[in-house]
């Protein structure tokens, strides 16, 4: 959006104004919300999420993405970081709680 703005300014130029304000929120109908279930759905797969940025996070970095962390210890593939961790102190409790970048 441009705003345009006149003004009697020294010199008697007109001064073009820029709307830099980016919209905080987009409208729900834009954002994949169904009102009838009270959630937001995945624009690919449809999985409804209670919150807008969870819903967000799942269509940025997991739908339709290969795994993208790996256990250092075994074979397990997950597209969280959190996953991971819980399964390393979970399932080698001995052993160093890290993880290994796949991409």
């Amino acid at each position: 959006m441009m705003l345009t703005v006149t003004r009697s300014f020294v010199g008697g130029r007109s001064m073009e104004l820029h709307d830099t304000r980016r919209k905080k929120y987009i409208k729900k109908r834009d954002t994949g919300y169904n009102s009838d279930t009270g959630k937001f759905h995945c624009p690919n797969c449809n999985n409804g999420y209670g919150r807008r940025d969870t819903m967000l996070g799942h269509f940025r970095y997991e739908c339709g993405k290969a795994p993208r962390y790996k256990c250092p210890y075994c074979n397990l593939c997950s597209k969280k970081t959190s996953n991971v961790y819980q399964h390393v102190r979970c399932m080698h409790p001995k052993e160093r709680v890290s993880l290994v970048r796949l991409y």
